[in-house]
């Protein structure tokens, strides 16, 4: 794990080139995690399903505790990594379709479905494969996503709720709101979309006391307007020059001029 924190820290503001071996690193990186999750799903029944071990688990209780941890995987390792890629831009090409989501300039229940389309069917099958390879139930995977849609209403409504403590154990709408805050001193923090634990793990976690953003969406040029031109965005050249990448307007919470 230090190697590989070292690695991203030295080499994850870069942009990916041909040759250097880094696309073709997380190609076989990424085809090695699903063969395992494979190999796993035609395992588990088989090591779960003895007429010995059936005596002393329940199945469902098994099933449901396979089911929070795998959540909890996917919250760490998929959701975390794919935020910092765009906002580091370290894939400038993925940041323009995460940006679409992130030049809402106010809150409420609605900007959680403020996304590009592509941007949907990547974390979907990034979120959703997984779950069906494990054989999990078309009942569970309905739970699943109506949880979320319900999470992604509930974090970015315009609504206080004082959770007090809760705040540091749940995704509470403030905590998100400073994710989209556009704010230097908030750059690249709570990326964690259910449990703010997944941040301090990360070293991502930053929440004042009570205050409240006072600015949202993208810094630099904003995003067109209406939903066909926005869908359009990610697609077209960008003139503006940031750094060492070309056309990338600049993210939620990144001042300009920084890293």
């Amino acid at each position: 794990m230090q190697k590989i924190k070292t690695y991203l820290r030295d080499h994850g503001h870069a942009p990916f080139k041909f040759g250097e071996g880094r696309i073709s690193g997380y190609i076989c990186a990424a085809l090695g995690l699903l063969s395992l999750l494979a190999v796993l799903c035609f395992l588990l029944p088989e090591w779960l399903t003895t007429t010995e071990l059936r005596k002393v688990y329940n199945e469902q209780l098994a099933r449901s505790l396979l089911l929070l941890g795998l959540v909890l995987l996917i919250s760490a390792a998929v959701f975390i990594p794919l935020e910092k890629l765009y906002a580091k831009n370290a894939v400038p090409w993925l940041w323009r379709f995460h940006a679409v989501h992130h030049s809402s300039t106010a809150m409420d229940w609605l900007a959680g479905s403020r996304v590009h389309f592509v941007e949907v069917l990547l974390t979907r099958t990034a979120v959703l494969m997984p779950l069906m390879l494990l054989g999990f139930s078309a009942q569970a995977l309905n739970a699943y996503v109506v949880l979320v849609g319900v999470r992604a209403v509930l974090a970015h409504a315009n609504v206080c709720i004082k959770g007090g403590w809760l705040e540091y154990v749940l995704v509470l709408p403030r905590y998100h709101h400073w994710h989209h805050a556009r704010h230097p001193d908030y750059r690249y923090k709570n990326y964690a979309i259910h449990l703010p634990l997944i941040d301090r793990v990360f070293g991502t976690f930053k929440l004042p006391a009570k205050d409240w953003p006072t600015r949202y969406g993208v810094f630099g040029e904003p995003l067109p307007d209406g939903i066909l031109r926005q869908h359009l965005y990610p697609f077209q050249k960008r003139v503006q020059t940031r750094g060492k990448h070309e056309g990338v307007t600049q993210p939620a919470g990144v001042s300009e001029g920084s890293e």
